[in-house]
Parts: C-alpha cells; structure tokens; sequence
C-alpha cells in the first residue's frame, strides 16, 4: 500500500463523516491531548521540559526566518532496524524482508534517495553520540564507545577497556546548538540516551541545543510500549519524560478513525477498534502524535517563517518487544518467511511504518483541513535511518552479524532521503555515509556556519542530494576504534573501511588481543566471508595492500588519540597498554 500525500487524511475525513461521534468530536478537540494547548492539569508549561518553562511553543523570542529561507530538516532516527528490515529493496541491494511490510518506508524510497551504504557505531548511544556531535568515539568532546562502558566482556578477559564517557560534555557544541544559531526552531522527540545521566541536567536535550525537548533522557529504552494510569494519570514508565505524557491517553474510536485506521489496509473499523479501543496507548503513536502537534503548532505559530530541526528519535524497534495488538495479531496469523519471522518485531516495524506515513500526511497538510495550501513538503528534507544494525530478533543475511558487532550486519543500516524537487525519485547511491556525516552535511544545507574549535571528522554528503547526476564523493577512510568489551560481540579492536584506487572498496580489521588482523573486499564479498589474508596464496597477494592500511590505521590513532592511556585497553595481568597495530608479519594459518 503506497500513500500519496494528502490521501490519507483525506480517507480519515470521510470515515470520521460516517461515525456517530463526528459532530462531538471534530475540529481541535479530536486531537490527542495537546502541549500546544494545555495539558492534563490545565498548565500548558507543564508539558514539555525546556529550560525556561515559559516558552512552550512560544516562538516569538526566537531569530526570524530570512527571505532565501534554508529548509526544514527532519531527521527521523529509529532505534535497532537492521538493513534488510524494510520490505523494499532500494535501500538495501534488492534484499528486503520476506515477511516485515514497510509500505511507507518503500514508498519514501520510491520518492526519495537510498544510501546502501550507510554507516552508525554498533550500538545506541555511540551511534546518537556522533550524530549530533560530529566527532569520532576518541575524541574526549565525544568519549562514548558503548553504551554503559568498555568492561562489557564474558568471564575474565586478557585485556580491560579504559573508562569512557557517559554523557557527551557539555560543553561540546552539538549539532542542534549549530542549526540553532543559523536560526532554527530545534525539537528533541524520543530516545536522546547521551545525557542526563544520573540526574546531569547540563547534557540533557534542551541544554545542548534544542528549543524543545518531548522525552529525550538518559533513559535508552522503555521498561515497557504501553502507558499506565499512576495516581489518576495516564503515563509512560521507566524515566520517559513528562513531555509525552499528555499523549499517553488511552486508544478511543477517534482517534483510531484519524491515526490508525486510515494507515492499514487489514482490518475493518470494527475489527480494528476491537483490537484496540480502550486499551493502553502505545510508545510509538505517542510520539507520532507529538511530532503531528509540534508541526501543526509551528506552521500555523507566529514563526512560520522560520526553519525547524526535527530530531524524531523512535525507541522502537528497540526491545522490550511489545507490538499493538491488531499489528501483532494480524502477523501471527501470516506465514513466516525464510529469513524473517518473528510477528511482534514485525508488528513493531509496521507501526513505525505507520507513524513515517502520519508524518508525510502532516508535512503535506499541518493542520490536517484537507485543504494543501500550508504543505510544507517541498520545503523539508527528510531523512529517515536506523542508529545500528537489526538485533537477535531479525537477521540481517547477506551481512555478517548483528547489534553490536563492527561487521557489516552491525553497523550498515538503511537510509532514505526525500527533498521534492531537489531529489530525483527512486535514486541509489552507494556512497559511504556515517554518522559523523550528518553534522557537516546540515551545514552545508542549512548555510550554518561551523563552530570554531568544534573539530568535525565527518565529511558532507550534502552535493549527493543535491547534484546527485554529478555528484563525485569518494570518502576518505572510515575508522571505527573500540577499546573493550561488549559480552561476546565485539573485543578490543580497531577497523578501518577504504575505498582504494583498484575501484574496490575495503574492510581492515585489527584485533587486540591476539594481534590477528583481517582484510575483506566488501565490492565483492559484502557479507565478509572471504578473509583475504586467510590463505598463502591471498596473503602474500594482499599484503602490500594491507600494509598500507595498516600504517594509515597507525597514523590514524596517533593523530586522535591525544592521551592513550584513555583510549587503548590494558592488559589484566600487568596493567601495561596494549601496543598500537604492529607490523604484519609472517604468514596466518587459517582459523590460527
């Protein structure tokens, strides 16, 4: 099912038309409780935690928009879908899902640009922590490597990670501070998991560069999807953010007619709201109705005019697996496919779907009157990817591995961009893209001027989007450093991906504890089962290749790495660091 924009509004119009509840209930009032408005105890300031509490969607302070107006960005960055997880195949090689539906996500595909090779960190936080602050893992305005430390291994290991940072700093100057000052409107929604540790206002969302901050904490999943009542109050558990709880009210038959029904094509109303009216409001359609009243409160707001930073930032499809009931119903009574099969992280991955579809509609018509004279679609970029590789619940084949690991099913994730008029529809690039990318690239988009001091290690993309016919990126190499232990997933180690002059592009991998390194020719072995040092005959072939890769992995460290003893793991048994990446010598054995 593929959703022109508008139609879907259009279709919840005419069904609200035909309920009883139609003269109650349309207008403002059919809306989910809302923080442009007031909240559950009447206190508009209530409902969303910024710094002064008095500018709940007050935009008048804020800098005016200029005449040649940059666009609207909209980031929408979910949690755990790994790369074969959408049904389509642009984004990933023609290798989408036999079992998962992702009829917007294929959609956008079709209306927009596919990076196959798109690249995060191997697990939440690191992946958030390079986004918005641009810099690499080593780097101490960075500093996170994993999410809660490096001392994650089975057993005793050989070696012991160092410390690393929790929180990104404070005084890092983030990615939204940037677009900020360039004059956006900023909005936090969802998953932040790199501040506010332990209670640390300064690294929270709305302290480091966000006007608005609905739920971004240090929390880095729920303990569960669905609200619950607490003394009379519908709530979201586990450190959420009061933000959005005003959205955490119950399904009712309104509401489904306007945010559910209109998104499926399974069910009957009256089956649907079987399923679903009455019952605890999920997580994921929370967050899609925040996102719907910020947009519908800015376009209409006194600052219209200016831009707006959306960082969407889903918890799903991260565990725990609670998927809404109709979804999970619906796939438990589809047969699995050979790869994928699993009927609650499918039913997780169609709601996420379903809230990619709301989005585009609310691009297209704000305010939701059928009437596109405020679509904003043209205007607005929007870029919808996943922060790391699939989990044990999926898999990723043809890549190796998964969520937390630095082969390819760890850290290539799918990647859409849509900008109407500036973007060819359905276009595949295979350039590489990182996280680190994204600071640089907004700049380049946004005509924001780069922080001084602020050093950036990623490098723009922003002339694929917008010259895509002659568009000449080839990145630099890409270096992924990691200096502990994540239980059997990763080990101490540091990986390095090349495009070379051969037209190959190449995976390095150089392990700590037993000084083993590995090459791989991803052009032609994308699932990483060729070790091309893993025989005489390669070896002595690919040495001199891997040499040189080896002294630029070198040359790499000692540039970033100011204070090693930070950055390196030592060894359990002497306290001594472990040496950088010593010279290739003699000859491995297969499996040695």
């Amino acid at each position: 099912m593929k959703f022109r924009l508008g139609t879907s509004r259009a279709r919840s119009r005419v069904v609200l038309m035909l309920t009883t509840f139609f003269c109650a209930m349309w207008g403002p009032s059919a809306r989910t409780a809302s923080p442009v408005t007031t909240g559950p105890d009447g206190n508009a300031e209530t409902n969303v935690t910024v710094v002064d509490p008095s500018r709940v969607f007050d935009l008048a302070d804020l800098p005016k928009r200029s005449e040649s107006a940059p666009p609207n960005v909209v980031l929408m960055y979910v949690d755990d879908l790994g790369w074969t997880d959408l049904s389509g195949g642009n984004p990933n090689f023609g290798n989408g899902s036999d079992f998962y539906e992702t009829p917007s996500m294929d959609s956008l595909a079709d209306q927009g640009l596919s990076l196959t090779s798109c690249y995060m960190q191997p697990n939440c936080a690191p992946s958030r922590a390079a986004l918005l602050s641009g810099q690499y893992s080593v780097r101490d305005s960075n500093g996170i490597y994993s999410v809660t430390g490096l001392n994650r291994g089975n057993g005793i290991p050989m070696l012991v990670g160092p410390d690393q940072n929790v929180d990104v700093p404070a005084s890092t100057f983030m990615l939204p501070e940037m677009l900020q000052a360039a004059g956006y409107v900023t909005a936090h929604f969802g998953k932040y998991h790199i501040g506010g540790t332990g209670g640390e206002k300064s690294t929270l969302p709305q302290n480091q560069g966000f006007d608005f901050n609905f739920g971004g904490t240090a929390a880095g999943s729920p303990p569960t999807y669905f609200a619950n009542k607490n003394s009379g109050t519908w709530k979201f558990p586990g450190g959420i953010g009061p933000a959005l709880d005003p959205y955490a009210l119950p399904y009712s038959d309104t509401y489904i007619t306007k945010n559910i029904f209109p998104y499926q094509k399974d069910y009957t109303f009256s089956k649907l709201s079987s399923f679903l009216s009455g019952t605890t409001k999920h997580l994921t359609d929370a967050m899609a109705d925040a996102v719907e009243e910020f947009i519908d409160s800015h376009v209409s707001g006194p600052k219209a005019d200016q831009p707006f930073f959306i960082h969407y930032s889903h918890y799903a499809v991260h565990v725990p697996s609670y998927g809404r009931a109709d979804l999970v119903s619906k796939y438990r009574s589809k047969p699995g496919g050979v790869r994928h099969n699993d009927p609650v992280y499918a039913a997780m991955i169609e709601q996420l779907d379903q809230t990619l579809a709301r989005l585009i509609d609310n691009l297209s018509d704000p305010n939701g009157d059928n009437d596109s004279s405020d679509d904003i679609s043209a205007d607005t970029i929007l870029i919808f990817v996943s922060d790391n590789g699939g989990d044990r619940r999926t898999t990723g084949v043809p890549l190796r591995g998964r969520k937390g690991m630095f082969t390819e099913g760890g850290i290539r994730v799918p990647m859409i961009v849509r900008w109407p008029g500036v973007i060819s529809p359905g276009t595949v690039s295979d350039t590489v893209v990182h996280a680190l990318d994204f600071y640089p690239t907004f700049a380049d988009i946004s005509g924001a001027s780069l922080p001084a001091g602020h050093v950036l290690d990623g490098e723009s993309f922003a002339n694929v989007l917008t010259d895509f016919a002659h568009a000449d990126r080839t990145r630099s190499n890409l270096y992924f450093h990691f200096p502990g232990y994540l239980d059997s997933r990763a080990s101490p180690s540091t990986i390095m991906l090349s495009q070379r002059s051969d037209g190959n592009r190449y995976k390095f991998y150089y392990t700590y504890e037993d000084n083993r390194y590995e090459l791989y020719n991803l052009t032609q072995d994308m699932g990483e089962k060729n070790n091309l040092l893993d025989s005489k005959a390669e070896f002595n072939t690919n040495l001199p290749l891997a040499e040189v890769m080896r002294q630029e992995m070198v040359d790499w460290l000692d540039e970033l790495i100011v204070h090693p003893e930070d950055h390196y793991p030592k060894y359990r048994s002497t306290g001594k660091l472990v040496d950088p990446p010593g010279e290739i010598a003699g000859f491995f054995e297969p499996g040695e």
